[in-house]
């Protein structure tokens, strides 16, 4: 075997065991023992908002909220006087969202869960 044919495979066995470290069973992430990541915590919230009056008030909200880290979705309603949130409750908490509606000056509180 030549030099170059060694080298060749000497790589192609270090991407082959990479490989087979990095994945779990049958190509899953996960390690070589093939634990994994725990993944989103996804909740949606539904929270009064008083103050709304207009689309811009709405747009407002789900622009603000709809940055925040964690946050999915953000749909806010000046004529239900509401805004339905979906989020990874592993990154953001209810409290934090609340208290980005307060800091637009609106007054928001999570409703009660069914």
């Amino acid at each position: 075997m030549s030099s170059f044919s060694r080298c060749t495979f000497a790589a192609a066995s270090i991407v082959v065991a990479l490989v087979a470290v990095s994945c779990g069973p049958q190509g899953q992430p996960g390690g070589a023992a093939g634990a994994r990541a725990e993944g989103p915590v996804v909740k949606v919230s539904e929270f009064d908002v008083e103050g709304m009056t207009c689309g811009h008030c709405e747009r407002a909200i789900q622009t603000t909220v709809g940055m925040m880290d964690g946050v999915e979705t953000v749909q806010a309603s000046h004529t239900e006087k509401k805004a339905v949130v979906r989020y990874d409750a592993a990154k953001v908490k209810p409290e934090a969202i609340v208290a980005a509606i307060e800091k637009l000056g609106y007054t928001a509180k999570l409703r009660p869960g069914p």
